[in-house]
Formats: structure tokens, C-alpha cells, sequence
């Protein structure tokens, strides 16, 4: 049996379909922000790490090389 007082019988206000339209754009472009968030946080993250294992291994060459007495 269908309950008749929960179905509505009169139209949306603009207000509310205006408001509903808006939440749906910003949900698309949150979405979007938070992609190109994720890119750029990886990115940083491997030329943070390039440059870590770049200056490790240039002082480890440095270090081999003095002991061999360069």
C-alpha cells in the first residue's frame, strides 16, 4: 500500500532545484581538485625522492673515493 502523505504534490521550489544543480557541479569539480591534488602530491613526492637517492648516491661515490685515496 503506498503511503500518499510522503509523496509530494506540488512542484520543487526553484530555489531548491537551483541549489541541487550547483551540488552536483561542485561535487564534478571537488572531484576534479582532488584528482589533480593526488597528481601533484605524487609527483613531489618521486623529485623529493629522485633528489634524496641523487645526493645519497653522489656522497657514497664521494666517500668510496677518498678512501681509495682520489
Amino acid at each position: 500500500m503506498i503511503d500518499i502523505t510522503t509523496i509530494q504534490t506540488y512542484p520543487v521550489p526553484p530555489k531548491v532545484s537551483v541549489l541541487t544543480e550547483t551540488n552536483s557541479q561542485l561535487t564534478v569539480e571537488n572531484s576534479r581538485l582532488k584528482r589533480t591534488l593526488m597528481i601533484s602530491g605524487v609527483v613531489a613526492i618521486g623529485i623529493i625522492t629522485y633528489f634524496i637517492i641523487k645526493r645519497n648516491y653522489e656522497y657514497k661515490s664521494r666517500e668510496k673515493n677518498q678512501i681509495k685515496g682520489y
